[in-house]
């Protein structure tokens, strides 16, 4: 079995939801569908699928501010509620056809105005 990856875009913007991050990836031309809450985003038939979900809460906010410690991001990372966790079990195909990836982060963290943590890097990107 192989591990699920996570890139989280975190933010604090309470009127971003699954829908409005849904409009914006179908009129950049990707492939969404949506199931229970969660969308399924390909770049072609052929590619990789990335499930993006969204995240509120006080688990949110703790995991934020663990992640964002004595780093550039700190202050940013303990104002935020909310997540968009982008997941994904197979890294090498992702990487192999890292388009949509890209894409895809950079949709959520133009439209949050967000910082990224990568599972699979342990790294942190966006605006500081």
């Amino acid at each position: 079995m192989q591990r699920s990856h996570t890139c989280t875009i975190y933010f604090d913007s309470p009127e971003l939801t699954i829908q409005s991050v849904k409009a914006s990836l179908q009129e950049d031309g990707l492939l969404v569908k949506e199931s229970t809450g969660a969308l399924f985003v390909r770049w072609s038939d052929q590619g990789p699928e990335l499930k993006v979900i969204h995240r509120a809460g006080a688990d949110v906010r703790v995991e934020a501010a663990a992640i964002g410690l004595s780093t550039e991001y700190e202050d940013r990372l303990l104002r935020c509620h909310y997540a968009f966790d982008i997941e994904f079990n197979d890294l090498n195909a992702v990487l192999d056809e890292v388009n949509t990836l890209i894409q895809v982060q950079h949709i959520l963290l133009c439209t949050s105005e967000g910082v990224a943590f990568n599972s699979w890097s342990s790294a942190l990107s966006g605006e500081a």
